[in-house]
């Protein structure tokens, strides 16, 4: 297997399936195995050329994933990827982000392209940032494209990740995945090494606004999907505001004429967020303390707009109108 060529010290542990039924696995395969390693959260093996997990954290995190024979990795998170670590380790990235609510049919054609082309090469390492949401569902999805996988199959797999029932959009798509012809993914050209620059942050903020909107509906609903809004997803919710919080700071910490207090107020609104987002998805908590947290993300929105003169400055490729391009990796 590729995960025992990680580093000896890494420890491996049992298959889980927090979410799912023991019976949903074949005792002799080997796939899923799990590592405990903390520079790859998640870490689990959807078949022998496809890894998935969290975010490499660090150059040690990229090490390992070269000594296990990783060539291309798929990032499926809107965060700008390291290029250069990447780069440094012979190793490519290929940046198609997916939101929590589903994959398009197009990028479905896309992810299975780069699985495939990414396998002739070596192994595939397919991350978002948690490394069990997102990147669990683009695997199983391009998998199953692909013929190598079945939904049921694909689905268990997810589960073991730890992918949460919170997004029945990622398992929907899942479940209702198909194999595709091969001239259709053939048809897509081959993913380059290059990453979607940050673009449309005045939606994102916009989205992530009326996304504590819902969330507060939640919350005066005693923190469950009040029944005349039945379609309400409070994990998706609270994601949506993360990665809106994470691409803020993420654009302000790279900009020249960036703004420190900003990038504070962002810092704290990603921490906030995150918090929020442990609190519902393990219920593990108090309606206060959900309530409490909730609030000092507000505040922190509400911090952010009026220090700011109404809102987010957007860079100067949005102010002028111009679309920021997809960039090349040198």
């Amino acid at each position: 297997m590729f995960l025992q060529g990680l580093v000896l010290a890494v420890l491996l542990v049992g298959p889980q399936m927090p979410l799912g039924d023991p019976s949903d696995d074949d005792p002799a395969d080997r796939s899923g195995v799990a590592s405990a390693d903390a520079s790859l959260p998640n870490l689990v093996e959807y078949d022998d050329r496809v890894l998935v997990g969290g975010v490499p954290g660090g150059e040690s995190a990229f090490e390992r994933l070269a000594e296990a024979g990783v060539r291309t990795i798929v990032s499926v998170d809107g965060a700008v990827p390291d290029l250069d670590a990447a780069r440094r380790w012979g190793m490519r990235y290929v940046h198609l982000p997916i939101g929590y609510r589903g994959i398009d049919p197009g990028r479905r054609v896309e992810l299975a392209r780069a699985v495939l082309d990414g396998r002739n090469d070596g192994v595939v390492y397919l991350h978002c940032h948690h490394g069990k949401h997102r990147c669990a569902a683009a695997a199983a999805t391009a998998l199953i494209a692909l013929g190598d996988l079945t939904p049921d199959r694909g689905v268990a797999l997810m589960r073991r990740s730890g992918t949460s029932p919170h997004y029945p959009g990622l398992f929907r798509v899942v479940r209702e995945g198909i194999v595709l012809d091969r001239p259709v993914i053939d048809a897509v050209p081959t993913p380059q090494s290059a990453v979607e620059r940050p673009e449309g942050i005045v939606e994102s903020m916009v989205a992530a606004e009326e996304a504590m909107h819902r969330l507060s509906q939640v919350a005066d609903a005693g923190w469950r999907v009040p029944e005349h809004h039945p379609d309400l997803e409070p994990m998706v919710d609270a994601s949506i505001v993360t990665d809106a919080m994470r691409l803020m700071l993420e654009v302000e910490s790279t900009r020249t004429d960036g703004d420190a207090g900003l990038v504070r107020l962002a810092r704290r609104s990603v921490d906030t967020a995150l918090r929020l987002e442990a609190l519902l998805e393990t219920r593990d908590s108090t309606d206060e303390v959900r309530r409490d947290v909730l609030s000092r993300l507000s505040s922190s929105c509400t911090e952010c707009h009026r220090a700011h003169r109404g809102g987010y400055r957007p860079p100067a490729s949005a102010k002028s109108g111009t679309p920021r391009p997809k960039v090349q990796a040198p």
